[in-house]
C-alpha cells in the first residue's frame, strides 16, 4: 500500500511530531508492503514560500485589526505551503494519506477531492483549540467559539484518528463528530534497538545523576531543577550533578540563573549533541519536568536504556509511569523525598518500569498497530 505522510512540520523541527513520523518511516521502511512518502511545508514552491511568508508577516503587523486577522493569516500561511507542497504529488496514486494535524487533514481531503481516506495522528498536549488560544493569546469567548468550529471542520476531514494517548483523546474529543472512529497507540520506541546499544550502568562513584532531555522552554519547566539543587543542598546533600541536554528559547535564561544561583559545579548544559546515548549511559535517573505533555518520547526512551524516571502528574504521564512515580506539579520536595530514600533501588525501579511497559511501548507493537488501521483502509 501506498501511504503519504502529510505534516506542517518541518522535518528539521525538534519537536514530537517530527520524531513521530521519522520512526514511522524509518519503521516501514523494512516493510515491503508499505511504501512511505514524506511531503511537509518544506517542500514548497519557492514563491509558495514568499507569499505565504508575506500573507503571515502582514497578519502579524495588524494588531490593531484583532487577534482573528493573526489566526487567519496563521491559517493561510500553512494552507498555501501544504497546498504547494501536494502538488508534485497530483498525479500518484495513494491509498492512504496519514496526516499529523487538522489543517492537514482538511488540505489533503480538499486536494484530492475524498478520494483517498484520511489517518490523522493527535499529537495535541490538550486540546487544539487551547493550543492556539495560548499561542496567539486570545481569551475572548468569540475567540474560543471561531477556533472550535476551524477545528471542527478540520476534523470532519478525517477518516480515522489515532490518539497517541487517552488523556490526548479526553481533552479533544468534544471536537470530535458522533461517527468518528478513535483508535488509542501510545507512542513507541525500539526497545530491541535500544537494549543492544545500552551502556555499562555500573556505579562509578557516589555521585547521583540526575538527566533530563529535549527542547528547553517554558511548557518543558527545566528551570525547576534549580529549586531542586537548592533543596538538596539546603538538605545537607552535595553527591549530586544534573545534566540539560537540548537546546530552546529557555537554555540561556536558564544557564544565567544557574550562574547566578551559583550553583554551576552541578549542573552540566551542553546544548544539544549527537552521542546523547553516553550522557544517558552515565546516569542514574531521568526526571520529566513538563507542565503539560500528551505522550512524551524522552521518559520512554529512558526506560528502555533501563534509566528510572519520575516526574509530574500531568498529561499522559499517568499512561507510562505507575502513580508511585508520579508527583503533583511542581512538588519538588516530594520527589526530593524520594530521590532520597529510593537512591539504592534506583536499578530496581528501572526493571520494573521497563517491564511495565515493554510491550505496549514498543515500536513494532505501534506500527504493527498502525498497518492494522491502514489495511482495514485496502481491504
Amino acid at each position: 500500500m501506498n501511504v503519504l505522510i502529510l505534516s506542517e512540520m518541518d522535518p528539521d523541527a525538534p519537536c514530537g511530531v517530527v520524531t513521530y513520523y521519522k520512526k514511522l518511516m524509518g519503521y516501514f521502511s523494512k516493510d515491503s508492503e508499505v511504501k512511505m512518502t514524506l511531503a511537509t511545508i518544506k517542500d514548497a514552491s519557492f514563491f509558495s514560500k514568499k507569499l505565504a511568508g508575506l500573507v503571515n508577516k502582514i497578519g502579524s503587523r495588524l494588531p490593531f485589526l484583532g487577534k482573528r486577522v493573526s489566526m487567519i493569516a496563521s491559517d493561510v500561511y500553512f494552507t498555501v505551503l501544504l497546498q504547494s507542497a501536494l502538488k508534485k504529488y497530483a498525479n500518484k496514486k495513494f491509498d492512504i494519506i496519514h496526516v499529523q494535524e487538522g489543517r492537514s487533514a482538511f488540505v489533503a481531503k480538499r486536494f484530492f477531492k475524498g478520494r483517498v481516506p484520511v489517518v490523522m495522528t493527535c499529537h495535541f498536549n490538550d486540546s487544539p483549540v487551547h493550543e492556539e488560544m495560548i499561542e496567539f493569546e486570545v481569551e475572548k469567548p468569540e475567540h474560543k467559539q471561531s477556533l472550535i468550529e476551524k477545528n471542527k471542520k478540520y476534523f470532519r476531514a478525517v477518516d480515522r484518528f489515532i490518539y497517541v494517548s487517552n488523556y490526548c483523546f479526553e481533552k479533544s474529543k468534544f471536537l470530535l463528530a458522533d461517527y468518528t472512529k478513535v483508535s488509542v497507540i501510545h507512542n513507541g520506541v525500539d526497545f530491541d534497538a535500544i537494549a543492544q546499544k545500552n551502556g555499562q550502568h555500573a556505579k562509578k562513584d557516589q555521585t547521583l545523576r540526575i538527566i533530563n532531555t529535549g527542547h528547553i522552554e517554558k511548557r518543558k519547566n527545566q528551570q525547576i531543577f534549580i529549586p531542586i539543587a537548592q533543596e538538596f543542598l539546603r538538605n545537607n546533600f552535595s553527591d549530586f550533578h544534573i545534566t540539560i541536554l537540548g537546546k530552546g528559547p529557555e537554555l540561556e535564561p536558564l544557564r544565567e540563573q544557574i550562574k547566578e544561583s551559583g550553583l554551576d559545579a552541578y549542573f552540566s548544559l551542553p546544548g544539544w549533541v549527537n552521542n546523547v546515548d553516553d550522557y544517558l549511559d552515565q546516569a542514574d535517573l531521568y526526571i520529566h519536568t513538563a507542565l503539560n505533555d500528551n505522550c512524551p518520547y524522552s521518559p520512554i526512551e529512558s526506560i528502555a536504556r533501563k534509566i528510572p524516571v519520575i516526574g509530574f502528574n500531568v498529561g499522559g504521564l499517568k499512561e507510562i509511569l505507575d502513580e508511585k512515580y508520579l508527583f503533583q506539579l511542581n512538588d519538588f520536595q516530594a520527589m526530593i523525598k524520594f530521590m532520597k530514600k529510593n537512591q539504592e533501588r534506583l536499578p530496581e525501579i528501572a526493571e520494573e518500569q521497563f517491564a511495565a511497559i515493554e510491550e505496549e511501548f514498543s515500536l513494532k507493537y505501534q506500527n504493527n498497530q498502525v498497518k492494522r488501521l491502514y489495511s482495514s483502509f485496502t481491504q
